[in-house]
């Protein structure tokens, strides 16, 4: 095996079940191109008897002068720990003589047919109008790497790591299916082998945030700024899809929120406030207006609905540092390990997720010097009344997260 093979093995065919093994043809199907796919599923590890088919699903068939011709197809599952038995193969064919408008008959197995059975099969082809075929081990074995998707679905053992980070993006954009807790740590490891984009980093970067461990993988210390900050402007443009998509999948989307959260501060690390805005105002306003010279009137209405939260949640996240017996005597909260969630971008700890009471002292000063409406705690202020309706009042949200954030970050880091 090459270092550039995306197949660490043959398919272990015993990983699955007959069950399974049905499921997977079903999706095989699908990924192939096949139309209008039913799964004649009679119940739990039973496959149908209705006709004697598992699936059927129709080819549409594409003529050179644009006209469509649609086959039918008939297909039954076979899983098997030895060789296929003829008379089931028997009874399959002489089942589907009783349905003429069926086109062609197929028979998947996961092992292989014997040499009778073979010659049987070429006998009866010649006399029917039907069309037989039939997919062995090692035919469907070949089909089934040419979409290592589906191969990670239910073989996940049989691809590299080359082969797993290669089908990040398809997974996620496609399905919304994140690199699993494996694949983080194994990209981790060799992350210097492997050539990352924007379009990979994004559920890596959600996938760490939601269940992975930003603690000991600190990609916002790691990655090129430049590219955290390709990542960021990517997951703003495509955060209506992605939000879209959790809908339709029924979905929570807090992974997103969280993600895009963690690109943010690690952005605002790297860039001055004012540069973010200004690459948002351009790269992604831009996207969203129907003129590509001229911003729609509602641009920042849609900016406020989809980065107001992420910036009022990361607010949320560092009033946590912010408590009276820690750096501020404006507010108090009702946790004293708060300061651990500012550990991502200095050092390794483990992370601790809990609800937060706040109660704001209006008589104290912000320690930032920060000019706020009433004496307001500022990440409080940007949290609840704050609006962002113009490029000016995006760049002073991000002005003050930002100063609040490095200012939090160093004196975390010198405590430390």
């Amino acid at each position: 095996m090459t270092e550039d093979n995306l197949f660490i093995e043959d398919i272990d065919w015993t990983l699955i079940d007959p069950e399974k093994f049905e499921k997977l043809i079903y999706f095989l199907l699908d990924s192939i191109g096949m139309k209008n796919i039913i799964w004649r599923k009679g119940g739990p590890g039973v496959s149908a008897t209705d006709g004697g088919r598992d699936l059927e699903c129709e080819d549409h068939i594409v003529g050179l002068d644009g006209s469509v011709r649609t086959e039918k197809w008939w297909i039954e599952v076979k899983y098997r720990t030895n060789t296929l038995e003829k008379t089931k193969v028997h009874e399959t064919l002489i089942n589907a003589l009783g349905f003429p408008d069926v086109d062609v008959i197929g028979i998947v197995t996961n092992n292989v047919i014997t040499n009778p059975t073979r010659d049987w099969i070429e006998n009866f082809k010649q006399n029917k109008h039907q069309r037989f075929v039939i997919w062995e081990g090692h035919h469907l074995e070949k089909i089934i790497k040419s979409d290592p998707s589906l191969i990670y679905s239910f073989f996940p053992s049989s691809l590299t790591l080359k082969g797993r980070f290669n089908i990040i993006d398809t997974r996620f954009y496609s399905y919304l299916q994140l690199p699993s807790g494996t694949d983080l740590v194994d990209i981790w490891e060799n992350k210097d082998k492997l050539d990352f984009s924007s379009k990979v980093i994004l559920p890596i970067i959600l996938a760490e945030a939601t269940f992975g461990d930003l603690f000991k993988r600190q990609w916002a210390l790691w990655f090129e700024k430049d590219l955290l900050l390709e990542t960021f402007l990517s997951g703003l443009l495509n955060i209506i899809y992605l939000l879209h998509k959790c809908e339709a999948l029924g979905k929570d989307n807090i992974f997103i929120m969280e993600g895009m959260e963690y690109l943010l501060l690690s952005n605002l690390l790297n860039f001055k406030a004012n540069d973010i805005t200004e690459d948002i105002d351009m790269n992604i306003l831009h996207n969203w207006s129907k003129n590509k010279q001229e911003k729609s009137e509602n641009s920042y209405d849609l900016i406020q609905m989809i980065l107001k939260p992420i910036i009022s949640n990361t607010c949320l996240n560092l009033l946590g540092v912010c408590d009276q017996n820690y750096l501020c005597k404006k507010l108090i909260l009702d946790s004293n390990t708060k300061k651990e969630y500012m550990k991502k971008f200095i050092l390794n700890e483990i992370n601790e997720k809990r609800s937060l009471l706040i109660i704001q002292n209006r008589k104290e000063n912000c320690k930032y010097d920060l000019e706020i409406p009433d004496n307001n705690c500022p990440l409080m202020y940007i949290r609840d009344n704050h609006k962002i309706t113009d490029k000016n009042s995006l760049l002073k949200e991000l002005e003050i997260t930002q100063k609040i954030f490095m200012e939090l970050r160093d004196t975390i880091f010198r405590l430390s």
